[in-house]
């Protein structure tokens, strides 16, 4: 007799489901860190002593990595979601597996109780 063949206890399938992949170490994640850190250090650098169009230009180059750190704060916030998402359908699935486990578990003890009680 195949595994096929065998009469199933459940309707679906109780095996784990692959891990999830580590968002830390997603790209849009290191990204935003590097931004961060790119945007700290030209903080510093903003108001240097060495004059008023290097403070332009390293202020713009502030604002361009502003705009790209919200960009990046929005894919990963975007990548959350979806990780969430994820999360929260395979809770549903869990939750109907164990009602159904609870409910082929209590048929099977009404079955048992049933035939001791009638022997």
């Amino acid at each position: 007799m195949s595994q096929s063949d065998l009469p199933k206890l459940l309707s679906r399938s109780a095996e784990p489901k692959q891990p999830f992949s580590s968002l830390r170490d997603a790209a849009t994640i290191q990204q935003i860190h590097r931004q961060w850190e790119q945007l700290g250090a030209h903080t510093h650098r903003l108001f240097s002593p060495f004059g008023l169009v290097r403070s332009l230009r390293q202020s713009r180059q502030n604002a361009i990595t502003q705009r790209q750190l919200l960009a990046s704060l929005i894919q990963a916030i975007d990548a959350l979601a979806q990780r969430t998402d994820e999360i929260a359908r395979n809770l549903n699935e869990l939750e109907h597996l164990v009602a159904e486990v609870v409910q082929v578990t209590s048929n099977d003890l009404i079955a048992i109780r049933a035939a001791k009680q009638s022997s």
